[in-house]
């Protein structure tokens, strides 16, 4: 395992959702976020609230 850590891509007082291979993974907030990860995990963070599946993906590489 392998720890991730990100700036809130939201700025420090949204709340984002984190999606963890299509799959709601936790909600955040702050400037700073760390979680986790695992080799061919796809992590895909959202404006808290906001559906995953608003957003269209591109997986580069694969």
């Amino acid at each position: 395992m392998e720890k991730c850590k990100l700036r809130n891509p939201r700025g420090e007082q949204t709340g984002v959702t984190v999606y963890r291979n299509g799959m709601l993974f936790r909600d955040m907030g702050g400037a700073m976020m760390d979680f986790d990860t695992s080799t061919g995990d796809n992590f895909v963070i959202v404006q808290k609230g906001s559906p995953v599946l608003q957003y269209k993906r591109t997986i580069l590489g694969g």
